[in-house]
């Protein structure tokens, strides 16, 4: 994990923020949040994430819009690694689904999230 360790999970629900960063700080990723689609544009800026986590629909922006400006402003080797979460798919719809933003394709895992998988993709995504 060594140079590739920094996780932005973006999410409004309080506890979703809590649980993934629990988990993901056990696994010695340092951990920032948001709860808005703002605060992440805001927090990315800040922290420059090696991955982040994020949520599809947020009460401001939602998350392909936010990802969208996040890959207009960052520098080529600033770019982040990126899967989306969403209460609105099913898992089974999940598995094979991706969501395309500016010609590039992300993973999307459904909720209610299953933690390892969260944690064997971001272990994988940050190798």
């Amino acid at each position: 994990m060594a140079d590739r360790n920094k996780v932005l999970i973006v999410d409004d629900d309080p506890y979703i923020l809590k649980i993934l960063r629990l988990i993901l700080e056990r696994e010695g990723y340092t951990i920032e949040q948001a709860a808005s689609g703002n605060e992440a544009i805001l927090v990315n800026r800040r922290f420059l994430p090696d991955l982040i986590i994020m949520d599809l629909v947020l009460p401001d922006i939602d998350g392909a819009e936010v990802i969208a400006q996040v890959m207009r402003s960052a520098e080529m080797e600033t770019r982040p690694q990126i899967f989306f979460i969403s209460g609105v798919i099913s898992s089974h719809d999940a598995l094979t689904h991706v969501i395309t933003i500016h010609d590039r394709k992300y993973k999307i895992i459904a909720k209610p999230l299953d933690l390892m998988k969260i944690v064997e993709t971001v272990k994988e995504m940050l190798k």
